[in-house]
């Protein structure tokens, strides 16, 4: 199989860059999903720090195609630990190694957070757009869910 890498066009008004800053969390969140939806990727948390006082001092986010799929030697260790094994599913993880990392920043006692690290490069082909409405980020809660009666 080729070896694809991929760059995302896109706006670049609506592109992250690094050093860009954001008051709260949240909202770097809301732009790199919004930046990821609009070009055909979705996105999931790696990993992210605390100070002893609870403030986030570091987040990353990640394309949701990072890393690998679990091998069966992973299964049958778990096996034997005593987990059982969930049914199997088609990974589409490909180690892509696109992501964003936010990290926290007081500016005059203003908190907030700034972009330290940008990778846009992917190694696989974005979602098309008649197929993105099948994406995570585009499939809410309340398409799936059944109205609660009281």
């Amino acid at each position: 199989m080729e070896e694809v890498f991929v760059i995302p066009e896109f706006s670049p008004q609506l592109k992250p860059v690094v050093g860009q800053k954001f008051q709260p969390l949240d909202f770097a969140f809301a732009f790199y999903d919004v930046y990821a939806r609009a070009v055909g990727f979705d996105t999931r948390k790696q990993g992210m720090r605390k100070a002893a006082d609870g403030v986030t001092t570091w987040y990353s986010v990640v394309c949701n195609r990072e890393g690998s799929k679990r091998s069966n030697e992973e299964d049958d260790v778990n096996a034997r630990s005593g987990f059982t094994i969930k049914r199997r599913r088609l990974s589409k993880r490909c180690g892509c190694k696109a992501s964003i990392s936010f990290k926290f920043f007081s500016e005059a006692g203003i908190p907030g957070y700034i972009i330290k690290e940008f990778r846009e490069v992917h190694n696989h082909y974005m979602v098309e757009s008649e197929h993105q409405q099948f994406m995570r980020t585009y499939i809410t809660n309340s398409f799936w869910t059944v109205p609660k009666l009281i």
